[in-house]
């Protein structure tokens, strides 16, 4: 994720046998964010690894979409950072996300949205957490962060494409809130315009 003057632009990086990733960290001072879902280290080339330690150490922010990603990380060059360990493969159900649904979901004009809800079990993993990381407040054992130098990487005990997570209501404020850690956003309508624009608290 790249930050802009206001808003943030996404970019996908395609599934290919070399990552296109700048090799130093100076051409990372763009991006505030990656999100790492099951993709192979390996595609990195070693400069890459590099500039990736050197981007988070001054305050680059890694999203890691478990359960996978964590255990194909940790032999690699992000291993010794890791905020936890995988310790057995787990079924997150209404009771887990219940945690995550109290503390997010939002209201919307002072009226109760609908809650997040376990359609079907979700897959997961039981993380260990490294004793230099937290659990993030709101979710339970599902979400834990370490910093790395000024930066910090965050992992999740379930996907984070999950189709029930994605069609919680609240989940953009999730997302915005507690993974990337942002401030409040203020929606506020353009003059003469129904259309409404945002912008940081």
């Amino acid at each position: 994720l790249t930050q802009g003057d206001t808003y943030y632009r996404i970019q996908l990086l395609k599934a290919e046998r070399r990552a296109a990733l700048p090799s130093y960290g100076l051409f990372w001072t763009s991006t505030a964010y990656v999100l790492w879902d099951d993709a192979n280290p390996d595609a990195l080339t070693l400069d890459q690894q590099v500039a990736i330690l050197d981007w988070l150490h001054w305050g680059g922010q890694l999203i890691i979409s478990g359960p996978e990603s964590l255990d194909a990380l940790r032999n690699s060059f992000l291993g010794e950072y890791l905020p936890a360990e995988s310790v057995r493969s787990r079924t997150i159900g209404e009771e887990e996300v219940a945690a995550l649904s109290d503390a997010w979901t939002i209201a919307v004009r002072n009226q109760p949205t609908l809650p997040l809800t376990a359609i079907r079990t979700w897959s997961g993993i039981e993380l260990k957490k490294h004793p230099e990381a937290r659990f993030l407040n709101g979710t339970g054992d599902l979400l834990v962060e370490r910093n790395v130098g000024r930066g910090r990487i965050v992992v999740s005990a379930f996907g984070l494409s999950n189709p029930d997570l994605l069609a919680w209501p609240s989940f953009d404020g999730f997302f915005n809130a507690c993974l990337l850690q942002r401030p409040c956003r203020v929606f506020k309508r353009m003059p003469n315009s129904p259309e409404l624009y945002v912008t940081w608290a």
